[in-house]
């Protein structure tokens, strides 16, 4: 596939690989940089990191006066 064919997400991806095979490899990228930005530039606020998952809030918020550790043995309590 031609550069021309790749859409702009594709090209910033594999610019991005790049970069990162570059780094481990401890390479200077300054052209790499130069293109990605160029790249960040062009796709304007398309290109967003993909935000970290949460936990729910839900799930652990601290209940005052409510004991932290589960209930066990629902069958045997009083009636």
């Amino acid at each position: 596939m031609k550069k021309q064919e790749m859409s702009l997400k594709q090209q910033y991806q594999r610019l991005t690989m790049a970069k990162a095979q570059a780094t481990r490899n401890g390479q200077p990228t300054p052209k790499l940089d130069k293109k990605i930005e160029k790249m960040k530039a062009m796709m304007g606020s398309t290109v967003q990191k993909v935000p970290a998952a949460k936990p729910s809030a839900g799930k652990f918020v601290d209940y005052k006066g409510v004991n932290k550790l589960p209930m066990q043995g629902g069958a045997c309590t009083p009636k």
